[in-house]
């Protein structure tokens, strides 16, 4: 059995001093290390006033306070004795156990959010439309609910940031605002706090950036059918503006899960992208090292292919296993997000595209 008697005072007057010498040996070997700079080495110096913080703690350690830490230290190594530490197979499992949750947690967040896209929007209608509705945004289908000069950006599992071709930009007015549409996965993950955010790239002041815009290609004409294989859909998208040659920058092909392959032709079967390896999570806007012109009466050709495992056709429309070029859902949300300045871009006579009836047959998926 160990019995152990703590003497209660303080520091002696001999202690003080001892504690003020220590301080001063210290306070001699920094202004040492400083002072011979330019007479002694690197290495004569750092010795010398490594010495001096030796000769300090042994100074030190006879006093009072020097006696109390040297026992804190001999207590916590005898507490340390006692610890029962993991073995390494035991840490492996454990680690191997937090790196599993941390990939699923991750997946499940990811799985979540799959699509975003964030509007144009006139301010005051915005507010409108979403004081109309309770809780944040407002519930739509396909756009954006309101009129529109188009989007301002997009984003696809796989995105990462976007800058758009120098020189280029899309323009918006003080009275706009930016309605973020977010397409969520109801079939998978859990529900949790929507955090996502929008950052804007400035044109630099006293530029006066290409006026760009973001034109949706839908199409929604295909009916995959059950079990199918290469199943392939093709629509031609005349140049939206029927009058005037537009210069195409980049595009940004879309498809779900079930997509094979997908190219976009544009005039003289010109190749603007081809991605012969669909990967829905691994998507991305492709910028062309120089602009393609599509002439006023001139269009462009998107060509899908998709394959069906199902046991139901798979079409398009507004049903949560919907695979198409472009994604309505049941139940979107939009944040409003103050933004804007100068003027708006035009709608290019483009119509919203209407929802399909449901098919009787084999339903609207």
């Amino acid at each position: 059995m160990n019995a152990k008697v703590e003497h209660a005072g303080g520091n002696s007057p001999a202690d003080i001093a001892k504690l003020i010498l220590a301080g001063l040996i210290v306070v001699a070997g920094l202004v040492g290390f400083y002072y011979f700079s330019g007479q002694w080495s690197t290495t004569l110096r750092v010795f010398a006033l490594l010495g001096s913080f030796v000769l300090a703690a042994l100074v030190g350690i006879g006093t009072h306070a020097g006696r109390e830490l040297r026992a804190f230290i001999s207590e916590s190594q005898f507490e340390l004795r006692k610890i029962v530490w993991p073995t390494r197979q035991e840490t492996l499992r454990t680690t191997g156990v937090i790196i599993v949750v941390v990939i699923i947690l991750i997946l499940i967040t990811i799985n979540v959010i799959f699509n975003v896209i964030v509007y144009i929007v006139d301010r005051a209608a915005a507010r409108t439309k979403d004081m109309n509705e309770a809780g944040p945004g407002w519930t739509c289908f396909g756009d954006s609910g309101l009129t529109s000069p188009g989007p301002i950006g997009a984003w696809a599992p796989g995105t990462g940031a976007v800058t758009y071709p120098a020189g280029t930009g899309i323009q918006l007015q003080p009275n706009q605002a930016l309605a973020m549409q977010i397409h969520y996965n109801t079939t998978s993950g859990t529900r949790t706090p929507d955090q996502s955010a929008v950052k804007l790239m400035f044109a630099p002041q006293g530029t006066t950036p290409t006026s760009a815009y973001l034109i949706p290609l839908v199409g929604d004409g295909f009916m995959i059918p059950p079990n199918a294989t290469d199943y392939t859909y093709s629509k031609d998208f005349p140049n939206p503006t029927r009058a005037l040659a537009i210069k195409v920058y980049g595009l940004m092909p879309h498809m779900h899960t079930l997509g094979k392959r997908i190219t976009i032709k544009g005039p003289a079967d010109a190749c603007l992208v081809d991605i012969p390896k669909w990967d829905f999570h691994w998507q991305s806007q492709y910028f062309r090292p120089q602009p393609f012109t599509v002439p006023a009466n001139g269009s462009v050709t998107m060509t899908c292919t998709w394959d069906n495992p199902t046991s139901r056709m798979i079409r398009w429309g507004d049903g949560d296993a919907l695979h198409a070029l472009f994604t309505r859902t049941r139940a979107i949300r939009r944040g409003i997000i103050a933004s804007g300045q100068e003027t708006a871009a035009p709608n290019f006579g483009r119509q919203p595209d209407p929802l399909p009836k449901p098919d009787p047959a084999g339903g609207n998926q």
